[in-house]
């Protein structure tokens, strides 16, 4: 059992510049993508949770352009503002009567949807309004390895049955280089007896997922060097046997039984 499994997220978080038009013969906004969207015909595609967009401007007033089924989260000057709401067409959302000066505008999408990807077309202003220089991008990046339960993914849902059971494609983008990663995945495993047609006995189930429990903690040091911190959350042990499993391998690779170079760089939350 590989710990690529498909039941396992990744999602990535960075964050990148763009220079984007706002219509034929605007002026342009720079625009900071925060995680991970597909940029397209003066489009942002976006299925990940967590992932917003953040400009600066002069004015009274500035515009949203969404269409998607999730709705988005608006900070404007570090205040909450009323959400995004979702929608199936091309919506502009305005946020009006802010005071004269200078404002800073952050999106960020609500939740995840793997098989209907969300529209994000940017912002407008006002004729009055003038768009500003964003400032330097932090230079931190943290990737995020872990199940649906923690991306978000059906909170706002009025059901319990869910049938999205797919993830967007690996992420691939030449500036992505995590400082930190954060490790949530265990939830699920060792969570209801084994069933008559499962392919596993208890004994071999408990030895491929601490195997590759171990593999993926290793290879993220690999990835990530000796400075880069790892850090692995785990539930409480009454909820699930392989919370218990994941301590485990934690304290033994803090420990330096496998390696001396990880003894000082993970950490583990219960």
């Amino acid at each position: 059992m590989s710990w690529k499994c498909p039941f396992c997220l990744r999602m990535t978080l960075g964050l990148s510049v763009l220079v984007v038009s706002t219509g034929l013969g605007a002026e342009p906004a720079a625009v900071q993508l925060i995680g991970r969207a597909e940029r397209s015909a003066g489009v942002w595609q976006v299925t990940w949770p967590g992932v917003g967009w953040r400009t600066a401007f002069s004015g009274c007033r500035v515009g949203v352009a969404t269409q998607d089924s999730v709705g988005y989260g608006v900070m404007i000057d570090g205040l909450k503002r009323n959400p995004i709401p979702p929608s199936d067409t091309r919506q502009t959302t305005w946020y009006r009567g802010l005071s004269a000066g200078d404002h800073t505008i952050e999106v960020i999408r609500m939740r995840g949807s793997p098989r209907t990807p969300g529209l994000f077309f940017g912002f407008s202003k006002g004729v009055d309004g003038r768009w500003l220089a964003l400032p330097p991008r932090p230079t931190r990046q943290i990737e995020f390895i872990a199940d649906s339960a923690s991306t978000g993914y059906g909170d706002l849902s009025t059901s319990a049955d869910c049938t999205d059971d797919e993830v967007a494609s690996r992420y691939r983008g030449l500036d992505w280089h995590p400082q930190v990663a954060v490790v949530r995945i265990g939830s699920n495993d060792f969570g209801s007896p084994l069933g008559a047609s499962e392919p596993w006995k208890p004994a071999q189930l408990e030895t491929e997922f601490t195997g590759s429990y171990r593999n993926m903690l290793e290879e993220l040091r690999g990835r990530l060097g000796p400075n880069g911190l790892i850090i692995v959350i785990q539930p409480a042990f009454d909820e699930n046997p392989a919370n218990r499993k994941v301590a485990e391998i934690v304290d033994s690779l803090r420990s330096g039984v496998t390696r001396n170079s990880m003894s000082c760089s993970f950490r583990s939350w219960s």
